[in-house]
């Protein structure tokens, strides 16, 4: 048992110490997405192991663009919407994050199926 503030990857190592000490011919090792990072399944295959891993689907609206959608326009410093819309910078956050946001006005004039994050921050 593992307390819940403990990322999923951490008691990894133990159990993997465990696991190859007791069962000699293991090849596959299914896993939840919690230990889907770089360190652990480069681990597994150099062990000559073959990770199995759960895919995460993206948690986006539909008719929404994802946040890779958006370009950063560096002379002008601020980003542009995949509908040609510019957001322009509004405020720094709590968190030390820049928020950019598009005016409401542009936004109701853009007429495409896929719908810009009406004044939704980055």
């Amino acid at each position: 048992m593992v307390a819940g503030n403990v990322h999923d990857s951490v008691p990894f190592w133990g159990l993997y110490r465990s696991v190859n000490g007791r069962v000699k011919y293991s090849k596959y090792y299914v896993m939840d997405v919690g230990y889907k990072i770089p360190v652990i399944a480069r681990k597994l295959i150099e062990g000559g192991k073959i990770p199995v891993m759960s895919y995460k689907r993206l948690m986006i609206k539909n008719g929404y663009f994802q946040k890779s959608d958006y370009v950063y326009d560096e002379y002008f410093a601020c980003y542009l919407c995949p509908s040609n819309q510019i957001l322009k910078y509004s405020t720094t956050n709590r968190e030390e994050y820049r928020e950019y946001k598009s005016d409401g006005k542009s936004v109701r004039d853009v007429r495409t199926e896929t719908n810009v994050r009406e004044a939704k921050t980055m």
